[in-house]
């Protein structure tokens, strides 16, 4: 933390900051090899595509 939490606003903008850049650094590793595996394992979990329509 730059700014302590107990100063009010001002406190919470760098922890806001640093979770925005985190959310960022993440989504430039998800393509389309990590959403396809992320596809299998639900479908490993839950037993149907998700990209599917349910019958």
């Amino acid at each position: 933390d730059a700014i302590p939490d107990l100063t009010p606003l001002l406190g919470f903008s760098d922890d806001l900051g640093a979770l925005a850049a985190a959310l960022t650094m993440v989504s430039l590793y998800i393509d389309d090899e990590v959403k396809a595996l992320a596809a299998d394992k639900l479908t490993t979990w839950f037993g149907h595509d998700p990209a599917e329509p349910k019958a």
